[in-house]
């Protein structure tokens, strides 16, 4: 089985059906469960998303805490542990948050990080790659 994390970027245009990628990620996800894959959020995450969705995207207390709620329903949630974030505060990457998705990702061996940040995860031995390169297999490890 391989695991996919989905990082806050790829959480938003999933539950933001008027962004502009809204589409391919679910196809995305729907791929994944369907492998019988596991689909990977981190708990920190869910912060940013939900910031995300009251700030920018136009939704409601309600509406962001029931989308957390839809993540938390279809996705494992990996915890921030004290081993995340001091491997985060040791990390190369220059944004905390996303020093914390790393840390969270190589810690539970993920196959491949879904992402649309451009500045992320550029130097990890995990593939960072969009819903389309996903579904096309490049990010997979082969197994003998």
């Amino acid at each position: 089985m391989a695991t996919t994390l989905f990082d806050a970027s790829a959480l938003v245009y999933w539950l933001f059906v008027e962004s502009p990628c809204h589409d391919e990620v679910n196809d995305a996800l729907r791929w994944v469960i369907g492998r019988g894959d596991d689909a990977l959020a981190c708990a920190s995450s869910l912060n940013e998303t939900y910031y995300t969705l009251v700030h920018h995207c136009g939704f409601s207390e309600a509406e962001a805490r029931q989308a957390l709620r839809n993540v938390v329903d279809v996705f494992s949630i990996a915890p921030t542990s004290e081993k995340v974030v001091w491997r985060a505060l040791e990390s190369d990457e220059t944004d905390y948050e996303d020093a914390v998705v790393h840390a969270c990702a190589e810690l539970n061996q993920v196959d491949a990080i879904l992402s649309y940040d451009r500045r992320a995860f550029l130097g990890s031995e995990i593939p960072k790659v969009d819903a389309r390169g996903l579904m096309a297999g490049g990010a997979w490890r082969t197994e003998g």
